[in-house]
Formats: C-alpha cells, sequence, structure tokens
C-alpha cells in the first residue's frame, strides 16, 4: 500500500507545500487537514482531497505546517495516539523534535526549515530526522520536501536553529515583508502628496496657515498575514 502524504495547516506554508506537492509529485496521494470552512472549500474547488480533521493512517508522512504559537492548542485538541504510528514532519521554526515528541506523543519526527525561495519550488530546505524514523519514511519526507527545492539532510538538530536564522522564517516571512512594503509606499506616496500640496501657490495664497498644517491621516501598518485556521485564538 502506498504512504499518503498529509499536510496540516493551509496557511503561507502549508499551502506553499500543498502546490509543490501536486505539481512534481501527482503519483503520491495527498491529504490536506484545514479546520477553516473557507479554506476548507477553497482546497476542495481545486481538486484537493482535504478535511476539517486529522485521521491518521498507519504510516503516513505527515507535514505539520502550523505556527509554533499554535502548537499547544492544537495539541491539546488531539486524540491520545494520533501521531504514534506516523511519521511527523515539522515545518515550524524553533520547535524541537523532544518537544513535538512530548505535546503530540510523536515517536517518529522529522524537523525541516524550508527558506523564501520554496515559494517557487527554488528552496533549500535543511531536514533531520530522529533515530526512530525509518529509512522509508525518511525517503519520502525528504521527496516532499523535495517538491518546493533541494533538501540538505544533516545529522545534528542544533544546525535547524542555523538554518531558521538564515531562512528567515521562510515564505510567512516574505509575505510579510511584501505587506510591509506596499504599507511603506502608501505611506511614501502620501507624504509625498502633501508635500506638493504645501508647496503649491495656490495653497500658499487662499488656504488659513491652521489649514495648510492638516494632514491626512497615515494608513494603518498592516495586519500578519493569516497563517490558517489553526491560529491560537
Amino acid at each position: 500500500m502506498q504512504r499518503r502524504i498529509v499536510v496540516i495547516g493551509a496557511g503561507h506554508m502549508g499551502s506553499v507545500i500543498v502546490h509543490g506537492l501536486r505539481r512534481n509529485l501527482p503519483d503520491v496521494p495527498l491529504t490536506v487537514v484545514e479546520p477553516s470552512a473557507e479554506r476548507l472549500t477553497a482546497l476542495r474547488q481545486d481538486g484537493i482531497d482535504a478535511v476539517p480533521q486529522y485521521v491518521p493512517h498507519p504510516g503516513d508522512v505527515t507535514v505539520l505546517a502550523i505556527p509554533p504559537q499554535a502548537l499547544a492548542a492544537f495539541a491539546a485538541g488531539q486524540p491520545p495516539g494520533t501521531f504514534h504510528d506516523v511519521t511527523l514532519v515539522s515545518v515550524m521554526a524553533g520547535v524541537p523534535t523532544a518537544i513535538l515528541a512530548a505535546l503530540l506523543g510523536a515517536p517518529h519526527v522529522v524537523r525541516a526549515m524550508p527558506n523564501v525561495a520554496s515559494q517557487v519550488s527554488e528552496g533549500m530546505t535543511v531536514m533531520y530526522a530522529a533515530d526512530t524514523v525509518t529509512p522509508e519514511a525518511r525517503a519520502l519526507a525528504e521527496r516532499a520536501l523535495t517538491s518546493i527545492g533541494r533538501v540538505l539532510v544533516v545529522d545534528d538538530e542544533r544546525l535547524l536553529d542555523d538554518a531558521t536564522a538564515l531562512a528567515g522564517g521562510g515564505p510567512a516571512a516574505s509575505a510579510i515583508r511584501q505587506e510591509f512594503a506596499a504599507w511603506h509606499r502608501e505611506l511614501t506616496e502620501r507624504m509625498r502628496a502633501e508635500g506638493e500640496v504645501t508647496r503649491s501657490p495656490q495653497t500658499e495664497s487662499s488656504a488659513p496657515p491652521h489649514e495648510e498644517q492638516t494632514q491626512t491621516p497615515l494608513p494603518a501598518p498592516p495586519p500578519r498575514p493569516d497563517p490558517g485556521g489553526f491560529t491560537r485564538r
């Protein structure tokens, strides 16, 4: 029986992995777990097998793509033994395998840190697998991660911290930077427009002094990108 790849969380990072898998590994069974009704509908409309709750199959290679701050709440909502017979592949920054094993009861854990270029399937992902992960599961986890670029397998989990620093948080961080850049452009254009009005001859001759100093309220900074339905409430 062919092993299934499951992606838990269809936020920014999860979506990158899902689309990479569909594009580059169409022969591997894929299921996406996403509790958000809106995202669930969109996934199904795109022809993806999507469910609101994870039901494990023995031998699953399960990619956990939720925000690190949502891990405790996510773990509390899982039935005992959910991850006992699966290989858990975490792409969460800064969460060691020991914590994942303790919180989720997962004896077979892989940690991975993709970088920003994975958004266009040209990334470099650093991967570490615990000794309990079988060669077959390790190979499928690595194959899944190659759907978004190249993979560097390391034997020392501490190197994942260096990879996290270099990756800058991966695609989620890129999305934040893009939102901030758009906000900065809007702010710059608004300030430039206000400066042009202040210098115009008509404004200087006809507007009362207090009106010349009136400024349009600045745009609010952008909200952080939605990481998916597993965000901690």
